[in-house]
């Protein structure tokens, strides 16, 4: 994860610096970004490339509780409300009209991705392969589902 950082924010600020055993995390540059990316799916904006966000979103600031107690209190928190914010708009997009069936149905399935105890999501789901003609795939999900 830290290399992705690393990669994704090549040429800005370091967002953190390490030295001597220590890892400072530039805690305001990264709620900028997650603020970005969240607003942009509170408006109702799929972003390019949701599915691979949305994996890394899952393991956002995982295994980093070496770095003190405050911090893993903060990045769990952090977590937990974004996840929380994601989940909302993406099932929102889900069910937005503006939304062409394909967009829906991913947001449906990224929102899942993230909780896959999210009933509306679940619905959305299948009722997202149900636009787009392919029932089959719809029962197929809800066998899944029931199964696990």
């Amino acid at each position: 994860m830290l290399s992705q950082i690393r990669t994704a924010t090549a040429g800005l600020t370091p967002l953190f610096t390490a030295g001597h055993s220590e890892i400072q995390l530039t805690e305001g540059m990264l709620n900028v970004d997650l603020d970005r990316f969240l607003s942009e799916l509170e408006a109702g904006k799929l972003p390019l490339g949701l599915s691979d966000t949305v994996e890394n979103f899952t393991s956002f600031l995982v295994d980093f509780q070496s770095i003190g107690d405050d911090f893993e209190t903060w990045a769990s928190n952090l977590r937990q409300s974004a996840e929380k914010r994601a989940i909302t708009a993406l099932v929102k997009i889900s069910n937005a009209d503006a939304v062409d069936h394909k967009g829906r149905l991913q947001a449906a399935q990224a929102a899942f991705h993230i909780d896959n105890f999210d009933k509306s999501a679940a619905r959305a789901i299948m009722r997202g392969f149900a636009d787009l003609n392919e029932i089959s795939k719809a029962i197929e999900f809800y066998d899944e589902l029931c199964a696990n």
